[in-house]
């Protein structure tokens, strides 16, 4: 069930991200039926399933992200940097979406459509990046996708492996990777 919140808040559009956590806490099953062919058994959506024989079950796309990279303007070694950025997330009321870091900087994802006016979005954004004043560098890139690759956790290497090979062959550039690793309850 949570890899299916996952889909749906990285570009799913069949559920809402929402929508499954009432079932998810009681470990209800969902089953999501396709309005093409209400006939067909649809998929069903459990809180375990056997993954022995899976590799990549989902793939995803969500588009038109916003991803900032912030180099702190500090010495290696300075603590609080990280705390620091999410304060001024926090302090700004923006929710992030992926997030890869280093000791000195960070990338992330921010879905402008989610956190500011169509209106007044360049200047919100500029406000944004202005909030990191001395602490910060910040690189704005726009118009950016988020890739989400939902499959085993043990077998992310062949995964990935395929997974550039594509990119690869189709020129596609990949500018940061963040892994979320679920792992099964003992």
């Amino acid at each position: 069930m949570q890899e299916a919140t996952e889909l749906a808040y990285f570009g799913a559009t069949v559920l809402h991200p929402q929508s499954m956590l009432p079932a998810q806490t009681v470990n209800l099953p969902v089953r999501v039926k396709n309005s093409y062919n209400p006939e067909s058994e649809g998929t069903l959506i459990t809180q375990e399933r056997d993954m022995s024989n899976a590799c990549l079950t989902s793939i995803v796309c969500k588009s038109n992200i916003t991803m900032l990279d912030i180099q702190s303007t500090r010495m290696l070694g300075q603590y609080g940097f990280l705390a620091k950025v999410f304060q001024i997330f926090d302090d700004n009321r923006i929710s992030v979406d992926v997030v890869a870091t280093s000791e000195v900087s960070i990338s992330l994802t921010l879905d402008p459509a989610k956190i500011f006016s169509r209106d007044l979005m360049q200047q919100e954004l500029e406000e944004l990046v202005d909030s990191f004043g001395s602490i910060a560098d910040v690189h704005v890139k726009t118009g950016m996708s988020i890739i989400s690759l939902i499959g085993h956790v043990e077998r992310s290497s062949q995964i990935l492996e395929k997974v550039f090979k594509v990119f690869k062959a189709n020129d596609v550039n990949v500018q940061m990777i963040s892994q979320v690793c679920q792992y099964s309850p003992l």
